[in-house]
């Protein structure tokens, strides 16, 4: 907010995700700008097919219209993600969009 322009329009979400041990998310891209900031005691992410090993409170950003995906590499613990999008400015634009890959299978 601006104390000259009053309260401002929400530009940003803030979302809490669980991924249960030895678990991985889907593998998707979207166009926001995204940081994640993990909690867990190990695992990995790939982004544009790189790996990007992680332990907890590391953060990593995901580019806009990059294929992603999350890998918990802990067989007893949850991994805990935060994730910090501009999803409320992309969706006034109009640019809002999700993808699956097209290799992930329909059944995950």
């Amino acid at each position: 907010t601006s104390p000259h322009m009053g309260q401002g329009a929400p530009t940003h979400t803030v979302e809490i995700w669980h991924l249960k041990p030895g678990a991985r998310t889907l593998k998707i891209r979207d166009y926001e700008s995204v940081v994640h900031v993990l909690y867990g005691k190990k695992g990995h992410t790939t982004i544009y097919g790189d790996t990007y090993e992680w332990e907890t409170h590391d953060s990593l950003h995901v580019p806009e219209g990059a294929w992603f995906q999350h890998f918990n590499d802990s067989d007893t613990e949850t991994a805990r993600y935060l994730a910090i999008q501009d999803t409320f400015t992309i969706k006034q634009l109009g640019l809002h969009q999700i993808e699956r890959h097209p290799d992930t299978p329909f059944d995950e």
